[in-house]
Order: structure tokens, then sequence, then C-alpha cells
């Protein structure tokens, strides 16, 4: 909670540096994946807490991870001349465009959590060590593996840079290890109920399975309501 805090704060100095020549500062837009899952909505209460104490208005709304509400969201935004925008964005590279625009309109937006792959477009990318922290799940897999044994990956979103490198950043701990042979590896997209569903599946195919390394804690969670 301490670093959602700190990265909550600095997203908010990033806003006021690109506002505070205003006489009247506005409207900070603050648009996150899912209310209702609990990292999600810690990200929208902190940023929401802060702006509000630098003396902004805010807005604070879910585009549910999908690029086209995202879109139509940020349009909003647009036509009512906010400040700024907050943005966990539904898309790593789909959502490069709608960024622009508002950039375009003279709206700084502010990335937490989920990155895009070109510079220049957001006003600063606030993200986690994404390697590091997909390294060490890795390293206590494998102890906990005892270093051989059938497993699963269930990645959490393939779409998300971020999950992409937690995935790639298993994997060049996995595959060090001969004895560890990986027999299924699903994109659960994220929520628990795919986790879960497609935990259920694996299990019947591989009912001997030894472990389960998720990309995620709403997919570890329902991999859990699986086993």
């Amino acid at each position: 909670m301490k670093n959602r805090t700190l990265l909550c704060s600095a997203v908010a100095a990033c806003l006021v540096s690109q506002a505070a020549f205003a006489a009247e500062k506005g409207t900070i837009m603050i648009l996150v994946n899912s209310l209702d899952n609990p990292y999600y909505a810690s990200e929208a209460k902190g940023a929401n807490l802060k702006a509000q104490e630098l003396g902004y208005k805010t807005t604070v709304l879910s585009h549910g991870e999908d690029v086209k509400k995202q879109s139509e969201l940020i349009d909003a935004a647009i036509g009512k001349k906010v400040q700024g925008i907050v943005l966990d964005n539904a898309d790593s590279t789909a959502s490069v465009a709608a960024i622009k625009k508002a950039k375009d309109a003279g709206i700084p937006v502010v990335l937490i959590n989920r990155e895009i792959p070109v510079d220049d477009v957001a006003l600063a990318q606030i993200t986690h060590n994404n390697f590091q922290a997909g390294s060490d799940v890795a390293n206590v897999f494998v102890e906990k593996m005892g270093e051989k044994g059938k497993y699963a990956e269930l990645a959490c979103n393939l779409a998300d840079n971020n999950c992409v490198t937690r995935s790639k950043s298993f994997h060049q701990v996995l595959d060090q290890y001969p004895d560890m042979q990986s027999v299924a590896r699903q994109d659960a997209k994220g929520t628990l109920i795919d986790g879960k569903r497609i935990m259920d599946s694996i299990l019947q195919a591989h009912p001997d399975v030894k472990g389960v390394i998720c990309g995620n804690g709403p997919v570890a969670l329902g991999a859990i309501a699986a086993l």
C-alpha cells in the first residue's frame, strides 16, 4: 500500500507541473480497468484522494479493459477540457491512439501500472519492475516445486506488456531447470473467473500437475478455487 501511495503522489505531481498555471485547477479524470478489483480500486482511490488534496475536482471511471470504451471516455474528457488524465490503460498497444489524441488536445496523460511501447506520447509512465518481480516469483516457485515436476502457467493478460514481461521473466528462471516440465500455458485474461475456468480444464487434461505459476492475483485466486 505504501508503494501505491507513493506512486499516486508521483502521478499527481506530474499533472500539477502541467496544470499549476491555471487560475482554476479544474478536473482530473482517473480511468482504471475495474473498480471491483481491489488492486485497480486502490489505484483509483489513491489518485483520487491525492488529486482532491491538491485542489482538483475528480472523475473516477472504469473502462473495463475495453479499448473502445476507453477511447469514448477519453473523447469525453477532451470534450470537457479536463486538466489531466490518470490512466491504467486497456491495452498497451491499442491505447496509443487515444492517448495521443488527448496529448494533441493539450491534455497530459500519466500512465500507471501498464505502460505503452512508445515514447513521447504520455507525460509519464509510472510502472513496477515487473521483470524483477517475475524473477523473484519464479525462484520461489522452483524452490517449492523441488526443482522438478509438471507445472502449468496462467498468464494474466498477453495484451498487457507487464504480463508479457512477467511471463518472460518466469521462463528465464524456469527454463534453466530441465526437470521442470511445462504441460500448459494459457492466457487467463487477468480475471478470477477465467483463471478458474482454465485451471479446471488443465486439471482434466493433466490431473498430475504439481504446480501452477500465475501472472497476477485474480488469476491465482481463480486457480486456487479450481484446485
